[in-house]
């Protein structure tokens, strides 16, 4: 089996499986990293980035770049349940000047663009050398120039995942990763996000065909409320009838029709297994088939808000061991302690007799009392060390 990982519409994490014979796997991946301590994750998977050529913008950057909410594209091969990434590039949803912060309703708008701002959301300044002092909303105001990455919204605006404030020479620089609107062919420009601002592009380089609603990526400077585009690219299609994974905010939502959108492609979830409560503008993960813009999805997953700083591993146990109460997904050892918690989805019937909430929640006794090798696994929690992590919930599948 051979993988691949895109950005659809800019916020989703995606996977896509060909046969490739005994070939060993090739893995292209983009989306939004989880990273504690020196444990960096993706959709569950570890990355191994000790070989790996990093850049932004083009310009070599060291490993320690790639931090906790980080929007990174890469290219590497799985390798004992982790992947070993051979290139991997950062990416933001917006580089440019805050026209607005609002620490009363938690946001902040980057030329034009609106990021909310969650218990989740990492606020750092970067410093000259490479070090990150933490910050809050209120540590920002107006003017100061940021990189934003996150997940989009049906209305345009982004959840954040990462705001970084840093000191730039040229405050009028802009980049998006944005969805066109109210695009004049004839004036050669469209706006986005929140309709503030225009992009002007009849002196851009433009690579793919502008449409209304497509997203795109924009280079250039802001004069006033007009980016001046020196290059714009449009997002290319996807081909269809692949395996997919993908992570995003959903939005219309017919529990009638069982579909809902996930920035531009719709999830037909009526022969999927729904894990959580499924509503718009909760975050999913979604495994299933691509065909066109349609996704025939066999499993939804609502995403639950999780700690800043935690790493998540999802994939088969294996040397499990009751005495020492460890085990090892991906390669990371998980330890344990008194105030993990576990949980059964797995469909066996041993849940213990909770109450009203806590019918998959299992004792430790009856997780570690039977062997788990091979058993698929969801684990979340702080690393402890380059390869183990001691874990807050594990959650059997």
């Amino acid at each position: 089996m051979g993988k691949s990982w895109w950005i659809v519409g800019l916020g989703l994490l995606l996977v896509a499986c060909s046969n490739q014979g005994a070939q060993t796997p090739s893995t292209s991946l983009a989306g939004v990293v989880r990273k504690s301590g020196d444990i960096v994750t993706l959709g569950g998977r570890v990355l191994d980035l000790s070989q790996a050529s990093i850049t932004e913008d083009g310009q070599g950057i060291p490993a320690s770049r790639v931090r906790d909410g980080s929007e990174i594209v890469a290219q590497g091969s799985e390798q004992g349940g982790r992947i070993a990434v051979r290139s991997l590039e950062l990416r933001y949803r917006a580089k440019g000047v805050a026209d607005e912060v609002n620490t009363s309703e938690s946001f902040v708008t980057v030329v034009g663009l609106k990021a909310l701002v969650t218990a989740e959301t990492r606020i750092v300044q970067e410093n000259p050398d490479g070090s990150e002092t933490p910050l809050t909303l209120a540590d920002l105001q107006a003017g100061d120039f940021l990189k934003v990455a996150g997940l989009a919204q049906a209305d345009d605006s982004i959840v954040a995942s990462r705001i970084e404030r840093e000191a730039e020479d040229d405050p009028n620089r802009v980049e998006l990763r944005v969805r066109v609107r109210e695009l004049d062919t004839a004036a050669q420009t469209f706006t986005y996000g929140l309709r503030t601002y225009v992009v002007d592009y009849s002196g851009a380089e433009l690579k793919g065909t502008l449409s209304e609603g497509v997203f795109v990526r924009v280079k250039g400077t802001k004069s006033g409320n007009t980016v001046l585009a020196s290059k714009v690219r449009a997002e290319d299609e996807k081909p269809g009838g692949t395996r997919i994974e993908l992570e995003g905010i959903v939005s219309d939502l017919d529990t009638v029709a069982q579909t809902f959108k996930i920035e531009s492609l719709t999830v037909d979830y009526s022969q999927a297994e729904v894990r959580g409560n499924l509503v718009n503008g909760a975050r999913v993960h979604v495994r299933g088939t691509l065909e066109g813009s349609l996704v025939r999805a066999s499993r939804v997953k609502v995403q639950q808000e999780e700690g800043k700083g935690e790493a998540e591993l999802e994939g088969l146990i294996s040397d499990f061991d009751p005495a020492s109460r460890t085990f090892v997904v991906g390669g990371i050892t998980v330890h344990v302690n008194d105030l993990t918690r576990y949980e059964d989805d797995s469909g066996d019937d041993i849940r213990s007799s909770g109450g009203e909430g806590d019918e998959d929640q299992i004792s430790a006794e009856e997780f570690w009392g039977t062997n788990r090798d091979g058993q698929q696994v969801e684990v979340e929690g702080l690393a402890t060390g380059s390869s183990s992590l001691l874990a807050r919930e594990i959650e059997l599948e």
